[in-house]
């Protein structure tokens, strides 16, 4: 939903705030369906679980 705003307020045109707002909507309902999970979240385990090796077998 953040997206929403910024989109609105970099281009400046409030005529197209609905046709925004339901690609933003269906975009999160979308992503919600195929992954519950954040991406960042998602990488972020990765790469704690990789420095974590690295560390385990450096040391």
């Amino acid at each position: 939903m953040t997206a929403f705003v910024i989109i609105l307020e970099m281009t400046g045109d409030h005529h197209a705030v609905i046709p925004i707002m339901a690609v933003s909507m269906i975009s999160y309902v979308t992503s919600q369906l195929l992954s519950h999970e954040p991406l960042y979240h998602g990488l972020s385990r990765v790469f704690i679980a990789a420095a974590i090796r690295v560390k385990r077998t450096a040391g």
